[in-house]
């Protein structure tokens, strides 16, 4: 009995990387392709688009969603974080708009654009007023 019973464990050793072999051969046959990055695919989008204006926010979301089928309602943070990452990097200019909004168009003369401070931002240069202390006397 004892001969018989190491005659299957060999079999069985035999079996089990069989086994994880075509399960692992499975898996990637039901494994999705992956999709680029969203700041390529948002490139490719405004791309694919060619508007002479330029291409809006809502117009590159409908396009992801129909091209690559991309949930837009869950990665819409990370779509305007690749957009305004794109745009630093001066692959896509906005021509109007602040942050991610506005319109988008590639830079095809290959310029970085200069970043435009707002005079929000940016305190007033000049004389300032004086510091004294006004002395207040009541009588």
């Amino acid at each position: 009995m004892e001969a018989s019973e190491a005659a299957k464990d060999p079999v069985e050793a035999e079996e089990s990387p069989k086994s994880s072999a075509a399960s692992q051969k499975t898996l990637s046959t039901l494994r999705k392709p992956r999709k680029p990055p969203i700041w390529k695919m948002i490139l490719t989008s405004v791309k694919n688009m060619n508007d002479p204006k330029g291409s809006s926010l809502q117009s590159i979301k409908k396009n992801l969603a129909s091209e690559f089928l991309l949930d837009v309602d869950r990665k819409s943070y990370f779509i305007k974080k690749a957009l305004l990452t794109v745009i630093e990097s001066g692959k896509l200019v906005r021509m109007n708009g602040i942050g991610a909004v506005g319109l988008f168009k590639l830079n095809e003369g290959g310029r970085v654009p200069k970043k435009v401070i707002s005079s929000k931002i940016v305190p007033k240069v000049g004389r300032s007023k004086s510091t004294k202390a006004k002395v207040i006397t009541s009588k």
